[in-house]
């Protein structure tokens, strides 16, 4: 069973690589006999993949066509950063309240110490890794395993990949700033004031979406072909 998971995950992986670096773009086929051939796998584990992928919400699979690579849109973006900022807000609330219960303080510290080193230019690992953990961790702190199991469905992690990799897209001092904020209203058990920080931070990255323009939005989001 654990060997039939981990090739599941790593055909996942493998396809979502594809997507994110531009061998897969929007609209194409992604046909069940190619895919066998080319990651030398079985349909049992592919067919499991390709559904976590359609939950990611990078590829679709429809009916007679098989699967197909998603194109994503600015009100897509819109629309996961809004529900974002709700399940964040709320993990960030919950996390304040249980602050003092075991294991909480110890788990976010680090965070803080790291996102205070890379708001001062000292960065020692990808952002995208810090960004993705940090915020992993919030949302298992909160303690609520519904709110996590939505999550799961909702980050899209190829579109994070993509936004948080590119430093010329995000202010990656800034975002650092806010999340030493944030961490630090949680820490100081302020309830209201760590909502309103991860909702400021949420709506921020929506901003800078919104303003790009589309070359670089498709160049980002839509994995169109290179010229």
């Amino acid at each position: 069973m654990k060997n039939h998971t981990s090739a599941v995950e790593r055909i996942r992986s493998d396809i979502e690589q594809a997507i994110v670096n531009g061998e897969f773009v929007a609209g194409q086929r992604l046909t069940e006999a190619a895919l066998t051939k080319k990651l030398n796998v079985s349909r049992g584990p592919l067919r499991e993949a390709l559904q976590l992928l359609q939950n990611d919400g990078l590829i679709t699979i429809q009916q007679n066509k098989g699967a197909v690579v998603r194109e994503l849109t600015r009100q897509q973006f819109a629309e996961f950063f809004q529900m974002r900022g709700l399940f964040e807000g709320f993990a960030a609330r919950r996390c304040a309240k249980r602050i003092d219960e075991a294991g909480v303080r110890d788990n976010l510290l680090p965070f803080l110490h790291e996102a205070t080193q890379i708001s001062r230019g000292k960065q020692t690992r990808p952002f995208a890794e810090h960004d993705a953990e940090l915020h992993t961790t919030i949302l298992r702190q909160a303690n609520n395993e519904t709110l996590e199991s939505h999550w799961r469905r909702l980050r899209m992690p190829a579109m994070r990949l993509r936004f948080l990799g590119n430093p010329n897209t995000v202010d990656i001092v800034q975002s650092a700033k806010e999340h030493a904020t944030l961490i630090g209203k949680i820490l100081d058990g302020d309830e209201d004031g760590a909502e309103d920080a991860a909702h400021a931070h949420v709506a921020r990255l929506n901003g800078i979406v919104q303003r790009m323009d589309q070359d670089e939005f498709d160049r980002l989001f839509r994995f169109a072909k290179k010229p």
